[in-house]
């Protein structure tokens, strides 16, 4: 191997393994779906507040992945004050969602035995789980108000 070709290697080739490391790894910012802020409003059917410590969002895409991309979800807590959430986090911070149909999975909170968020039954089962929720919402806009509405019972 000539010099020259050693001193091409030697540059390169640290060069070519950033770039194959920051392909796999997901460099950059770029997602391949338009995320839309959205906020809104956690009540029992009645309008009542949510008797809970904490609460949170779940927000599952409902349609089945067709392509090697899949929409992804998102989540957030709510204010238990006034039922009120706003930063729905996909993959950074309050990014939001993408445009779609999602399940919602409602879970709420109280302290455990050891300080640390324990799930209660203040939302019926039904609602805590992805596969037995009953709440749908369409997410088409850029702050959409959604509001998401439970049965005590």
């Amino acid at each position: 191997m000539t010099v020259a070709r050693r001193l091409v290697r030697k540059q390169l080739m640290p060069l070519l393994a950033a770039a194959h490391c920051c392909l796999l790894a997901g460099c950059g910012s770029s997602t391949p779906f338009k995320l839309l802020p959205v906020n809104g409003k956690v009540t029992y059917d009645d309008g009542s507040l949510v008797k809970a410590e904490s609460l949170r969002v779940e927000f599952n895409p409902a349609t089945v992945a067709t392509g090697p991309v899949t929409t992804p979800g998102g989540t957030t807590q709510v204010n238990v004050a006034d039922g009120t959430f706003a930063a729905v986090t996909t993959r950074r911070t309050g990014d939001g969602l993408a445009p779609g149909r999602y399940k919602v999975v409602v879970v709420p909170f109280k302290k455990g035995p050891k300080g640390g968020p324990t799930p209660t039954t203040a939302v019926p089962a039904k609602y805590q789980k992805e596969t037995t929720t009953p709440l749908e919402i369409d997410v088409s806009e850029a702050n959409q108000f959604i509001e998401i509405k439970v049965s005590k019972k």
